[in-house]
């Protein structure tokens, strides 16, 4: 009797284990991409009448981020050039990202929305003369945007949306003084 019953409690035993071996194992947490250093450029329309339309370029170097991988602080580096009048804003300063992915969001598509301030100088440059003997003043911008992840490599930014604010007035009765603008363009992440 003594016998069997430690038969059946090996078996019972042994089989616990089997049980145990055929439950399913949880999904991984999804990954995100992180980030990396991130360098943008794009077209820009502006809102201010006189002038004209504008490209972009910056470029983000993450300075820490969280280990979940969806908020990041970065120190940015941004340049505005249009040509009439011929000007620039180049600037630097803090940018915070996010990031987010729902598997039912559109097939769990990654957005990385962002906003940020540049502060730097505003520079009008003389092309009468070909010389750079413009007018340079104190510039800020406030700017937010999207941008979704295309591959490992390549984001799109979707919108970007900036107000520069300086004093330049580079003459011809124009003045860059607040200019909002709307940008879209390309991310190449390294």
């Amino acid at each position: 009797m003594i016998r069997r019953f430690l038969v059946v409690l090996t078996l019972l035993f042994l089989s616990s284990g089997l049980v145990w071996a055929q439950t399913p194992t949880p999904a991984p947490a999804p990954t995100l991409p992180g980030y990396a250093i991130q360098l943008s450029a794009g077209y820009s329309y502006i809102s201010n009448a006189p002038t004209n339309n504008g490209f972009f370029s910056s470029l983000d170097v993450p300075m820490w981020h969280d280990p979940s991988n969806k908020f990041a602080i970065s120190g940015s580096g941004s340049y505005f050039t249009m040509s009439t009048p011929s000007s620039y804003f180049a600037g630097g300063g803090p940018v915070a990202h996010f990031q987010y992915s729902n598997k039912n969001l559109l097939n769990g598509q990654v957005f990385q929305p962002f906003v940020g301030a540049d502060f730097g100088v505003t520079r009008s440059i003389d092309t009468s003369t070909g010389l750079s003997t413009g007018s340079t003043h104190f510039g800020v911008g406030i700017k937010g945007g999207l941008d979704t992840v295309l591959t490992g490599n390549v984001s799109w930014r979707v919108f970007q949306v900036e107000w520069i604010h300086s004093t330049l007035y580079p003459g011809n009765s124009v003045t860059i003084s607040n200019i909002g603008q709307i940008s879209t363009g390309l991310n190449i992440r390294f």
